[in-house]
């Protein structure tokens, strides 16, 4: 499905996780997700994103929020949780995946490997986006390289390893 969006241009629907949003945000990184998925949140999600201090105070939930009035960010629940791991966003994200066999869009390292190894998902961090916008020729390797500067502290090594290195050495 990732691959598919690459070739036709097409956006299609990804079940975003509160991992992923906070850290796409934080690199600058919101347009090219919406360049590849139609965005499809968990009240689960919408609920953590929300649960800090006012919007106003937290750019990431003022502009959660403002998609999602828009229309740009969905709110789609799974019928039912089928993933006990986890917090609550994970959860429901991973079932939701899971249940409509979409892509997860997912930043914390533990559930993303989870989605691949025990779901069979597509699963896509920040860093992997990074890739493949790269890769589609949206977005130049300098500034992909700064974007994955800016998550370091907040994404896995092994994610933040895995992308660096497939845009330096072969991208």
């Amino acid at each position: 499905m990732v691959e598919e969006s690459l070739t036709t241009g097409r956006s299609g629907p990804a079940a975003l996780d509160t991992s992923f949003w906070n850290a796409a945000f934080q690199a600058g990184a919101l347009g090219c997700v919406l360049q590849f998925h139609e965005l499809h949140a968990p009240s689960a999600v919408e609920a953590e994103i929300n649960s800090a201090a006012s919007p106003v105070q937290r750019p990431k939930a003022a502009m959660f929020n403002a998609l999602r009035t828009s229309g740009v960010v969905r709110r789609t629940d799974p019928r039912q949780i089928t993933v006990n791991l986890y917090g609550p966003g994970d959860r429901a994200v991973l079932s939701l995946g899971s249940e409509r066999r979409w892509p997860v869009l997912i930043n914390d390292t533990r559930p993303h490997a989870y989605a691949r190894l025990q779901l069979q998902l597509d699963a896509v961090s920040v860093p992997e986006l990074l890739v493949l916008a790269v890769y589609a020729g949206s977005l130049p390797k300098n500034e992909a390289l700064a974007m994955l500067r800016q998550i370091g502290p907040i994404t896995g090594a092994i994610l933040m390893q895995a992308a660096t290195l497939a845009i330096t050495q072969y991208l």
